[in-house]
């Protein structure tokens, strides 16, 4: 049985939107940025995992604070998210 997204996850993107992914993960240990700017490579990790509560708990558990989230069947690029609001 495959898990399902969050809630909080799913409601970020149009229904049309297939599986959504976490394509990559900030972390500010390996930044030297104190929050995100857009997605260069600076303290952003390829994570490429679905975006379930498990996946997300174990990123937040490893210091990530914020994710990229991509769905398939859109292109619709979002913001960096703070796990934590997905969490909830």
């Amino acid at each position: 049985m495959v898990e399902a997204e969050p809630a909080s996850v799913r409601q970020s993107f149009p229904k049309s939107a297939g599986r959504i992914s976490v394509s990559f993960a900030w972390r500010p240990a390996d930044s030297t940025l104190r929050e995100p700017l857009g997605y260069g490579s600076d303290g952003w990790s390829n994570v490429n995992r679905p975006a379930t509560r498990a996946v997300l708990e174990d990123l937040r558990n490893e210091g990530f604070t914020h994710v990229a989230l991509q769905p398939t069947r859109t292109v619709n690029a979002r913001s960096p998210v703070l796990i934590d609001s997905l969490l909830r």
